[in-house]
C-alpha cells in the first residue's frame, strides 16, 4: 500500500461523506424544485441539516472506503490524470448506488425509481471526483521504474 492510497482512503472516508451529503441535499432540493415545484418537504433537509450530515457519515463510510479501494486498484491501470478523473465519478456513482441501495433499503438498485438512482449516484459521483481531485496534486501517480 502506497502513501497515495492511504491518503486517498483518508480523504475519501473523512471528506467524501461530507461532499456526498452536500450533494444529496442539493440534488434532492433541485429534484423537488424541478419536478414538484415548491414542495414544503424540501425544507426538511435544510431544517435538519445536522441529521443529514451525520447520516451522510454513517451511511457514506462504506461506499467511501470501497471507492478508495477500487480507485487504488484502478489507478494502476489508468496512468494518465484525465483517465483517473473520468473514472472516479463513474466508480463513485456505481458504488454509491449499489452499496447505499442495499444498506438503506435492503434491496438491489433495480427496485427504485429514477429519482432515487440519480440522487444516490450523484452523491457518489461528486464525492469521488472531489476526493480524487484533492489527492492528485499532492500525491501524483508516479510512473513505474523501467528495468534495463
Amino acid at each position: 500500500m502506497t502513501r497515495r492510497n492511504v491518503w486517498l482512503a483518508l480523504v475519501s472516508v473523512f471528506i467524501g461523506p461530507l461532499i456526498g451529503s452536500l450533494t444529496f441535499v442539493a440534488a434532492a432540493l433541485a429534484w423537488n424544485l424541478l419536478f414538484y415545484g415548491t414542495d414544503p418537504s424540501a425544507n426538511f433537509l435544510l431544517r435538519n441539516w445536522p441529521i443529514v450530515f451525520t447520516s451522510g457519515y454513517v451511511f457514506g463510510f462504506v461506499p467511501a472506503l470501497a471507492f478508495a479501494i477500487a480507485m487504488a486498484f484502478l489507478s494502476r491501470q489508468l496512468p494518465k490524470l484525465h483517465q483517473r478523473l473520468i473514472a472516479a465519478p463513474i466508480v463513485g456513482a456505481l458504488l454509491s448506488i449499489a452499496i447505499l441501495s442495499l444498506v438503506l433499503f435492503g434491496q438491489s438498485f433495480g427496485g427504485f425509481d429514477l429519482a432515487m438512482l440519480l440522487i444516490l449516484g450523484s452523491t457518489g459521483a461528486v464525492a469521488g471526483l472531489v476526493c480524487q481531485a484533492i489527492i492528485e496534486p499532492f500525491h501524483p501517480l508516479t510512473a513505474p521504474v523501467q528495468g534495463p
